[in-house]
């Protein structure tokens, strides 16, 4: 089954706009993206990224999932009038949600 929205609490209270697509899989697991657009929101995305990018990381998503998943790989799409941020991720959803 496939999730989209927008919007990712981090850190149990930082707000991000971040788009998400994920595939739900057997046994609670998840893998899918997180998307960014904009220079300046694509430099923040890359930022907490390579602070986080070795660690197991909690995300509630807007529609009240929370995950724990690891952040497989980063992608970046840069031109003189674009900019974008992908972050790979996977994991399982918490209990509870």
């Amino acid at each position: 089954m496939l999730v989209e929205g927008r919007g990712v609490i981090i850190e149990q209270a930082h707000y991000r706009p971040w788009r998400y697509a994920l595939t739900l899989l057997d046994n609670n697991m998840v893998e899918g993206h997180l998307v960014m657009q904009g220079w300046e929101e694509t430099h923040d995305m890359k930022a907490w990224y390579e602070q986080n990018k070795n660690k197991d990381v909690r995300l509630l998503l807007q529609g009240g999932r929370t995950l724990e998943v690891t952040l497989k790989g980063l992608r970046i799409h840069e031109s003189g009038h674009y900019s974008q941020a992908e972050i790979e991720i996977m994991g399982t959803i918490c209990k509870g949600r």
